[in-house]
């Protein structure tokens, strides 16, 4: 009997932002409608890219890409910023996110984590 089964079909979203607070408006928006389409993600979705666009372009420069992924019951995001001068970053350990922003991303998401190289910085978050 063959599988009657809808094939899974991957949603992809990606913006740019320039720094601005209106660039950060537009981001929410945009990724509201985007959300629409897998309503039981879409308010955790919406805080977690909120608060990972806004670390980004507070402590990082111009412009940061946002990345999102999606299908059916799990979404993938990531934000990567450049950053100003290389550094390291303590505070993005899970024993140590002392910021309420990643303690809202640590919460909401499944799982979070980080990379760098010598000039950017990526933070991705998974959803169920």
């Amino acid at each position: 009997m063959p599988d009657e089964r809808l094939p899974l079909v991957t949603m992809r979203f990606e913006y740019s932002l320039d720094g601005s607070v209106e660039e950060l408006k537009a981001l929410r928006s945009s990724v509201e409608i985007w959300a629409a389409t897998i309503p039981h993600l879409a308010d955790e979705l919406l805080i977690v890219v909120s608060e990972l666009a806004a670390n980004a372009i507070t402590h990082g420069q111009a412009p940061a890409q946002v990345a999102i992924r999606g299908s059916g019951q799990s979404v993938r995001l990531s934000v990567r910023q450049y950053l100003r001068t290389p550094t390291t970053f303590p505070w993005m350990s899970r024993e140590n996110h002392g910021r309420q922003g990643l303690r809202l991303v640590d919460r909401l998401s499944t799982s979070w984590g980080w990379g760098s190289t010598a000039s950017t910085l990526m933070v991705w978050a998974e959803l169920q």
